[in-house]
């Protein structure tokens, strides 16, 4: 067996030779332990920009949610993705995106009544995998209602089958295991969900609406089928005519509240007039709308497990 000396400093100018000599063996396995990941590190930044370097079984999720994005990206000519801000309802706050399908993700997350916090490009992991060092910065990071953290990364169809790709985000699902962290890899949905749900993200600020609507909407919901029933019933109801109280006032606010899930709908149909709306709270009652089944989104990732599933529930985030 090959041994080599160890050598310490005393103070400046001199060294002596150990005494004690270590067997000399690769230094992958050193590093490699039972799941592959050995010692993970998390960088982040805090909401004051502070840079936070903490081992991974230290970090502070909530921390996490509520600091920035851990890189920066720049506008440049040329640049093939858009990317850009996003307001989230969910936190009141902006939420950067890096291509059109991060925003897509960002935005049924923000559509999730579970959902309680959404952060990009959240933090850096860096670690062993085997023989060399891995740094990765995941796209989304999702904290729930009942507790539960959820680990995005957003790519491309085209790009999932991809060797470095694939063990990307297999290093990375073992990291989230050893945390409990959910992780998901997500390329897209059913078009009409996402056209849906871009289309309500309009309505999703507050300031938009009539406020004083919302529960004669709800009622005027209740015993109505469709979103023009409820404009004509309350166009006779406030004496405003069907055009101010409907299309002007009306609409925003029903569509708002499908946003936030007090009404529901199949948004696996694209919306209309025609479109069946009933208020959250009377799913259980007979009506069109509450037999709906849960809307469960493709996995359009070919990794197994890797691959999440966004789960909607007739027009509600259901996490």
């Amino acid at each position: 067996m090959e041994f080599s000396p160890i050598f310490r400093v005393r103070r400046v100018g001199e060294t002596v030779a150990a005494c004690r000599r270590l067997p000399r063996r690769p230094v992958w396995d050193a590093l490699r332990v039972s799941d592959g990941s050995g010692e993970v590190s998390v960088r982040y930044r805090r909401a004051d920009g502070v840079v936070e370097d903490v081992p991974l079984e230290r970090v502070v999720v909530e921390d996490v949610a509520a600091g920035l994005p851990v890189r920066e990206f720049r506008s440049y000519k040329g640049r093939v993705h858009y990317s850009g801000w996003y307001w989230a309802a969910t936190t009141g706050r902006h939420v950067v995106y890096e291509s059109r399908l991060e925003l897509a993700r960002i935005m049924l997350a923000d559509h999730d009544a579970g959902v309680v916090g959404i952060a990009a490009q959240p933090f850096q992991l860096r670690g062993p995998d085997g023989r060399r060092m891995r740094r990765h910065v995941p796209d989304v990071l999702l904290t729930h209602a009942d507790g539960t953290v959820r680990v995005v990364d957003v790519k491309a169809p085209s790009r999932l089958d991809a060797p470095d790709v694939i063990a990307q985000f297999e290093w990375t699902r073992r990291v989230c295991d050893r945390q409990g962290w959910a992780f998901e890899v997500w390329s897209g949905a059913d078009a009409v969900v996402l056209e849906n749900v871009r289309f309500l993200a309009g309505y999703r600020r507050p300031a938009v609406i009539a406020s004083e609507l919302i529960e004669p909407v709800l009622r005027a919901a209740a015993g109505q089928a469709s979103l023009a029933e409820i404009e004509l019933a309350l166009a006779e109801v406030t004496g405003r005519g069907q055009g101010a109280a409907g299309g002007g006032l009306v609409r925003p606010v029903v569509l708002h509240l499908l946003w936030t899930g007090r009404l529901v709908t199949d948004l696996r149909v694209l919306l209309s007039r025609d479109t069946l709306v009933r208020p959250a709270n009377l799913l259980g009652a007979a009506h069109p709308v509450a037999d709906l089944p849960v809307l469960g989104l493709p996995r359009l990732s070919r990794l197994g497990g890797l691959s999440g599933e966004l789960r909607l529930r007739a027009g509600v985030g259901a996490g």
